[in-house]
């Protein structure tokens, strides 16, 4: 039971955070518009809700294109490449882009550091800052996480290109 859950968010995980982002998105927007053309108001707490799910649409998104090995890379030019020089190309670009997200990784964490030290509530949603920012580290240990898998799959023989 616990191995299917597993398979499941291996599989399904990102693609479910982002459809949710993007509905909320897509929701906010759509009530901001009707509240300002149709009723002449405006919402506090649907701008800050679509700001929210964009962040999180974007950083999920970016976890769900390294698992599907579909991020920006120069995979094009590394394609024409003999494989021998190829391989070593793209773990050292890994390697560095790595090292990027582990410092991003820190960063994000001492961020949260200082908002989880400090209280500062939204205006139009009434919750603590601390809570929507916690996407960006969580996101960044995806994507960190997801490059790993990436690697021990390859390395194990499940996966014959890191491209």
């Amino acid at each position: 039971m616990i191995g299917t859950i597993l398979a499941f968010l291996d599989k399904h995980l990102e693609e479910g955070l982002c459809s949710l982002c993007l509905v909320v998105t897509s929701c906010s927007v759509m009530l901001q518009v009707i509240l300002r053309f149709v009723f002449s108001e405006a919402s506090a707490w649907a701008e800050e809700l679509a700001i929210i799910g964009m962040i999180g649409g974007v950083y999920f998104g970016a976890a769900l294109a390294v698992r599907d090995k579909a991020h920006l890379r120069i995979a094009f030019i590394l394609q024409l490449l003999p494989e021998r020089i190829r391989t070593p190309l793209i773990i050292l670009s890994d390697l560095l882009w790595l090292s990027s997200l582990v410092f991003l990784l820190y960063q994000s964490s001492q961020w949260m550091t200082l908002l989880f030290n400090s209280h500062y509530i939204m205006p139009g949603l009434g919750i603590e800052q601390r809570w929507p920012q916690l996407i960006v580290p969580v996101a960044i240990g995806l994507m960190i996480l997801r490059m790993g898998q990436l690697y021990y799959r390859w390395i194990t023989g499940k996966e014959k290109e890191l491209i």
